[in-house]
């Protein structure tokens, strides 16, 4: 679901620039109503499996929403990302029963 938010939310920047005009929705091969259907698709998907949902996922989720709006604020991108991404492994230690 964040790339697909990622992709919403960048690709009017996206166009602007040539190492991502070529992108999906930069390129408009993707309508925004797909992208959006795609990302509630799969994020649906995600959650109906009760046994995988865990207090830290609505946290995940924020990061995974706002880090395309962190990263124009900021130049540490990098950053953001490994935050968004380190949560990963971190939540999906802790629903495996890992003492994290």
């Amino acid at each position: 679901m964040g790339c697909a938010w990622k992709n919403i939310t960048d690709a009017d920047i996206d166009r602007l620039m040539e190492r991502t005009r070529s992108r999906h929705m930069a390129r408009r091969a993707s309508s925004v109503p797909m992208a959006h259907f795609f990302a509630a698709g799969f994020d649906g998907g995600l959650d109906c499996d009760i046994d995988s949902i865990s207090p830290g996922a609505g946290r995940l989720g924020a990061y995974a929403v706002s880090y395309p709006y962190r990263k124009r604020v900021s130049n540490y991108a990098q950053v953001w990302v490994g935050n968004t991404l380190g949560w990963n492994v971190l939540l999906g230690s802790a629903t495996a029963g890992f003492d994290v």
